[in-house]
């Protein structure tokens, strides 16, 4: 069996994706930790009792794992419209889940506003400029729904 020799540019590449692997595979188990820390501690203490929460609500029908979720007062009206609430998770496109902020958004919506939290896809899966599309897909989807 003949061995294939490697230049200096192959070399160069294979160094340089190695590298971008470990720093992927270090921010994306910072972003993990940091998730679970989400979901454990001041992000999702003091829910409001008071808030509905519709989960996984799908808002593009060409893409099963975009979902957003909706909180909204118990003892809401639904024929007088609410004020809207749109928030959108921090992760810097890598990172990042609506549930770790469950606190924040039930307070929200228990002042009265019809809160949606998104979930935008994250890299690798979702290249820059997909994620940025897919929370302009989830406002089209709210502007569809709005009633």
């Amino acid at each position: 069996m003949k061995r294939k020799k490697f230049s200096l540019d192959d070399m160069k590449a294979f160094q340089e994706k190695l590298f971008y692997d470990v720093k992927f595979a270090y921010v994306r188990t910072g972003h993990a930790k940091n998730e679970l820390l989400g979901f454990l501690t001041v992000f999702n203490a003091k829910r409001s009792i008071n808030v509905d929460v519709t989960r996984f609500v799908r808002y593009a029908p060409d893409n099963e794992r975009l979902y957003l979720n909706i909180y909204q007062r118990k003892d809401r009206d639904p024929e007088i419209k609410a004020p809207v609430f749109v928030y959108i998770h921090g992760g810097g496109w890598i990172g990042g889940l609506p549930e770790t902020r469950e606190a924040f958004n039930t307070r929200i919506a228990e002042a009265g506003y019809f809160v949606v939290s998104l979930y935008y896809g994250h890299s690798p899966f979702y290249p820059h400029p997909e994620p940025i599309r897919n929370i302009y897909k989830a406002f089209a989807w709210l502007k569809q729904h709005a009633e």
